[in-house]
């Protein structure tokens, strides 16, 4: 199994399966897919792009910003099931049309991690 071990350390061309399954595992994918407070396809299509990402092993370019993989990489890596479900609340909330979903969803992801926190401590303070 691949618990413990680096999803980086994954060879991109034979792993993907690998990943997908390191990258459900990680964010407690059962766990959210049978919880009736997300839909599952948004969530399987969030896993596919962070998937898609690790293996690309390459910089990014998020919101007009060019992010270097090893900040990729280490925003990836703090994902859990509490910073999966963020994201997923998040979308929800969102009551904007948007023009490029893909583009919007990778913003998303690698933005979660950095914005967390000060997410949940604006909720508190408007309760």
């Amino acid at each position: 199994m691949l618990a413990g071990r680096n999803i980086f350390l994954l060879n991109p061309s034979t792993d993907g399966i690998a990943a997908l399954s390191y990258g459900r595992n990680r964010v407690q994918y059962d766990a959210l897919s049978t919880d009736s407070r997300f839909d599952k396809a948004i969530l399987d299509e969030i896993i596919e792009i962070m998937i898609e990402v690790y293996v690309m092993r390459a910089d990014i370019k998020v919101s007009g910003k060019v992010i270097p993989y090893q900040l990729v990489r280490h925003r990836l890596d703090c994902y859990d099931q509490m910073l999966m479900e963020y994201v997923l609340f998040s979308l929800q909330d969102n009551p904007s049309k948007v023009g490029n979903i893909k583009q919007y969803l990778l913003a998303t992801i690698i933005n979660a991690p950095a914005t967390e926190s000060n997410y949940y401590r604006n909720q508190v303070n408007h309760d």
